[in-house]
């Protein structure tokens, strides 16, 4: 990993897992006093925000390029304190647009919208309204991250990260069961989060810009804004679509089942979810780095020796996590909530979820790579082709299969990417490196992964959730990651 970020990469690794384990540890307690309706609530809240992303209009990924290309000019401090202020501009106004359009149709989305027994449309309502003030106090968080990421401070962006998780979690844990175990009080506890991490991130990202120079009066500079708008939008388009790919089958389910059913399928795609926290560790410390060995006089070998290396290490971690999962979903999930009615209804949901999630997952550092040249339309317009295409898959595999059906549709959108996507990239950049891409990167540490899990699995004849079978499954987990970074190295 000569060449590799790994400082950066471990202390993502380390605040991405803390982050992880705080929503794992944290999920029961919460579906403990609110009721599984009551979190049904709380993963409509997760729907809206990643659905609310497409106001992001790439901003996020953009100011950690533009930082990361910054930061080698003479003038860096002046000239990032003028991007860092228009960044600003934007992202703040779009927050309270986010609130206040949630904020006024909470009162149409709890009578006509969501269906729901034990919670009052009232307590609905107000719900609605908090997690409107909520989403629009973090919003600003992922610009400030992006500020972080390009100045290549991952270490005390980390240090942030793990702080105001903890205060979140514990925070709202101990407020529901102290004083009320209502969901209102769980959205005002999270916004009153949203706003502390939104005002640590803010000051301390301004103090490092202040640390490198002089910065002078910040302004808003339309002039930048026009100087990275097509870059952005074109991101901002790729996210609108990515989003819509993403969320569609919520939103669908959202309307058609029970609030009770929607809430076992968000769980489901919670935990599926989680691997893009394994990944996104290398990805925001890669994108910079990729960023700047594009500009540079760095020789090919180098970028593409670089590109497959973080490919192979990415596989090492999302393989065998992705096929333990895959293959113990049940007991795991009973391990998480602790209730076996919960993990029983949502194992089958996680099985698939599971396999798309890892399919994207291993996509994310080749996107990396597209975005460090500048070439971002590539996956906008796979994704609109693909959207087209979901909305009618999505309701034939629904009416076909039940719930579990609104999974297929996203495993065939990422086995695409694969696909049809890698080849159409490899012919533009890093020409003739997609034979190597499909062995060194999926082929080689899948196939040696799966043969060695898929013989503990034949031994250790798992079917229940007693200590032994535990053992079983994370010892299953560690050989598979030890395997795989054996590969990488290798």
């Amino acid at each position: 990993m000569s060449m590799m970020p790994v400082k950066n990469i471990l202390a993502n690794l380390i605040g991405s897992g803390w982050v992880v384990l705080m929503r794992l540890l944290f999920t029961p307690v919460y579906i403990h006093f609110l009721g599984v309706e009551g979190y049904g609530l709380v993963g409509f809240a997760f729907m809206v925000q990643a659905v609310a992303n497409i106001l992001d209009l790439g901003l996020s990924k953009t100011c950690n390029r533009e930082l990361a290309r910054l930061s080698c000019s003479a003038d860096f401090a002046d000239h990032a304190a003028i991007t860092l202020r228009t960044f600003e501009v934007v992202y703040w106004g779009m927050a309270v647009l986010l609130g206040a359009v949630i904020v006024l149709s909470a009162p149409l989305i709890a009578s006509d919208w969501i269906s729901y027994e034990k919670l009052s449309e009232g307590e609905v309502r107000r719900a609605l309204i908090l997690m409107g003030l909520q989403l629009a106090l973090q919003w600003p968080g992922s610009m400030y991250k992006g500020g972080f990421f390009g100045l290549e401070k991952h270490v005390l962006l980390n240090k942030i990260i793990i702080a105001t998780s903890a205060f979140k979690h514990i925070g709202t844990s101990l407020t529901l069961g102290l004083f009320s175990s209502s969901i209102s009080i769980f959205f005002m506890c999270y916004a009153m989060a949203s706003l502390v991490e939104a005002f640590l991130l803010a000051t301390v990202l301004w103090r490092l810009l202040r640390k490198h120079g002089s910065v002078g009066q910040p302004r808003f500079s339309v002039s930048d804004l026009k100087k990275i708008w097509h870059f952005s939008a074109s991101i901002s388009g790729t996210q609108l679509l990515s989003v819509g790919i993403t969320q569609i089958d919520k939103i669908v389910l959202s309307k058609l089942v029970p609030l009770e059913w929607f809430g076992y399928y968000m769980l489901a795609s919670v935990a599926a979810a989680s691997l893009g926290f394994l990944v996104r560790p290398f990805s925001t410390a890669l994108f910079p780095r990729f960023s700047k060995l594009v500009k540079s006089d760095v020789s090919q070998f180098e970028l593409y020796s670089l590109y497959h290396q973080s490919c192979q290490w990415v596989a090492a971690f999302i393989i065998p996590v992705a096929l333990v999962i895959a293959l113990y979903p049940e007991p795991l999930l009973f391990l998480w909530t602790h209730n076996a009615i919960v993990a029983n209804h949502a194992a089958a949901f996680l099985s698939l979820l599971i396999v798309a999630s890892a399919l994207n997952a291993l996509m994310t550092i080749p996107y990396v790579m597209q975005l460090a040249y500048g070439w971002a339309s590539l996956a906008m317009y796979y994704n609109a082709v693909s959207l087209a295409l979901q909305v009618p898959l999505l309701i034939v595999c629904v009416e076909s299969f039940g719930i579990i059906g609104a999974a297929m549709p996203r495993i065939l959108h990422n086995l695409g990417y694969v696909i049809i996507l890698m080849p159409l990239m490899h012919k533009r950049i890093l020409k003739g490196e997609l034979i190597n891409w499909y062995w060194s990167g999926l082929c080689k540490p899948f196939l040696i992964i799966s043969a060695c899990l898929g013989f503990i699995d034949a031994m250790g004849n798992i079917s229940s959730n007693d200590s032994t079978n535990y053992i079983i499954i994370f010892s299953s987990l560690l050989i598979g990651i030890g395997i795989g970074i054996m590969n990488a190295k290798g």
